[in-house]
């Protein structure tokens, strides 16, 4: 038996980033999107990450940039901050949380969640994304906001999975083979 030791799902390899050729082939058809392939990296310190992160070139659709674009400046539903391709066309949705003080100001990610994934199946080019849902907290705070977000969302949306962005780089794109 072990003692304190919790188990960790880790991503199979078959579901892991494999270069930007999945996210490039997705939004391949739409000129807004195409516009709005950014570098995570960009999309991470847009959104408030001021840590060190291992992204280099690896891109992502910035959804938020999607969405001004493709409506132009009108009243837009509110969507996740970015997408990222993965091996056999999956797109992992992604939410960033680095400026929020409280969790209990995120009650609206399921409906982003639902609103994205919206977005994304109406794409000729859309072939499937993962259920999990990963958002993105803070390392200094991040034990303290992922219990908050579990207590709030996780027992009733289970697909959310709070990690922290070297987490993330580690689960999805670092190569552990």
């Amino acid at each position: 038996m072990l003692k304190g030791k919790k188990c960790e799902k880790k991503v199979s390899q078959e579901i892991r980033y494999a270069g930007n050729d999945i996210i490039d082939g997705f939004v391949s058809e739409n000129k807004e999107m195409r516009s709005s392939l950014e570098k995570i990296k960009n999309i991470l310190c847009h959104e408030g990450y001021g840590g060190q992160s291992r992204f280099k070139n690896e891109t992502a659709l910035n959804l938020d940039k999607y969405e001004l674009l493709r409506l132009k400046g009108k009243v837009r539903d509110n969507t996740v901050d970015f997408v990222v391709g993965l091996r056999k066309n999956w797109l992992l949705l992604v939410e960033a949380k680095f400026r929020v003080k409280n969790v209990e100001n995120i009650r609206n990610l399921p409906d982003k969640i639902s609103h994205s994934k919206e977005l994304l199946q109406a794409e000729n080019t859309f072939v499937h994304a993962l259920r999990t849902v990963v958002v993105l907290l803070p390392e200094f705070r991040f034990q303290q906001q992922s219990n908050m977000l579990q207590k709030l969302m996780i027992s009733r949306y289970r697909q959310i999975r709070p990690m922290t962005v070297s987490k993330f780089y580690q689960e999805y794109f670092q190569d552990n083979s």
